[in-house]
């Protein structure tokens, strides 16, 4: 997959002490990071949280806040195309949450807190819907749940480009 540079984002997040702003963002991802963010989601794929830490300890320690926002971004523009690749970007699109292993739906409010808002992030991410993201960065900020929903996206990318990966795999076969 490629990302390209977000097309909206939070003016001012606090995280961590530091200002993360757009204009921090480079307009192409360095290699570096590109490899790094995906193979964060390789790693989480694979059932391996700790190679997955690596690389997103790597991310941050290299490109800072703003460089793992970016990947957020990167995750969740992967997930949005795999999970609506029927969908245009800027149309609102369905949200729904399935078990990772049975593929059985979930209702939302059995969904832990960071992933529930991953996936709110990742759809208003692929509707280009500014303000809803803006609220999800900012209640998360305010919970001081932020770290947690960033690795909740990548979590529920991961799993969402290698569950439509297995898929079509499946269907070739």
């Amino acid at each position: 997959w490629q990302a390209l540079p977000s097309p909206w984002w939070p003016e001012y997040v606090e995280h961590g002490g530091t200002a993360m702003t757009p204009t921090a963002f480079l307009p192409v991802p360095h290699p570096r990071h590109l490899i790094l963010s995906a193979t964060a989601m390789e790693r989480i794929a694979a059932s391996d949280p700790d190679g997955a830490l690596k690389a997103v300890t790597e991310i941050q320690n290299v490109f800072g806040d703003p460089g793992l926002l970016e990947s957020m971004v990167m995750w969740a523009d992967a997930a949005g195309a795999f999970a609506w690749p029927e969908t245009p970007r800027g149309d609102p699109v369905p949200l729904h949450y399935q078990y990772v292993d049975t593929k059985e739906d979930v209702p939302a409010d059995d969904v832990p807190y960071g992933q529930r808002w991953a996936g709110r992030w990742i759809a208003a991410r692929k509707a280009d819907d500014r303000d809803t993201a803006q609220a999800l960065i900012d209640s998360a900020a305010a919970d001081d749940m932020l770290d947690d929903c960033i690795a909740a996206v990548l979590y529920v990318a991961a799993h969402t480009v290698d569950g439509a990966l297995d898929e079509i795999i499946g269907e070739t076969e």
